[in-house]
């Protein structure tokens, strides 16, 4: 079976896509009309899709990925044999063989070459003595969050004031005090 799927005014007008995939014989065509981070559509017609089905686009930016989701997608496809047809790429896997497994290379390069580079640019900044990261929290302002909302009965967002951290500091901290894994809290 033919599917196609469009992305809502992305990369062109949905009109235009129409008009282009139009011309083919789709059993079902999916548009996409939410924001261009959502992909419903693109969830329900992975559903549908059987092997050696066919799946249509306009451009393969209408996938609207970004390299980690498009590898993923492109995983599934080869995995379930599905031919896939870029009109504006002049792609078409029926006639390009070796598609899936050279992008998946490149792809998969691309993701070690920038995993190699955020680790030596830590090790390069742990040797400058540079911090990275998020800064630890001192234990006594562990121990007045726990005291704050122990003892005094403040809210968490009245902690997270006082204590010049975030909600989320204040909530993680409480939390692990009522699990019994941070230290005693200080008395009046």
């Amino acid at each position: 079976m033919l599917y196609a799927y469009i992305r809502k005014e992305y990369p062109v007008s949905t009109l235009e896509q129409l008009k282009m995939l139009g011309a083919y014989k789709c059993e079902e065509v999916f548009i996409e009309e939410t924001e261009l981070a959502s992909s419903n559509e693109l969830e329900r017609l992975s559903h549908i899709l059987q092997p050696e089905d066919q799946l249509l686009v306009y451009d393969l930016r209408a996938f609207a990925k970004g390299v980690k989701e498009f590898k993923k997608l492109l995983e599934q496809l080869k995995e379930h044999e599905i031919r896939l047809i870029s009109l504006q790429d002049k792609l078409d896997t029926a006639v390009m063989p070796h598609f899936y497994e050279s992008v998946l290379l490149v792809l998969d390069m691309e993701e070690k070459h920038r995993k190699y580079l955020i680790r030596t640019s830590l090790e390069q900044a742990k040797l400058e003595g540079r911090m990275t990261g998020r800064p630890r929290v001192e234990d006594e302002i562990i121990s007045k969050i726990v005291f704050l909302f122990e003892k005094k009965g403040k809210s968490m967002r009245e902690i997270a004031e006082i204590c010049q951290v975030s909600l989320g500091t204040v909530h993680k901290y409480i939390r692990k005090n009522m699990d019994g894994s941070t230290p005693s809290v200080i008395e009046d």
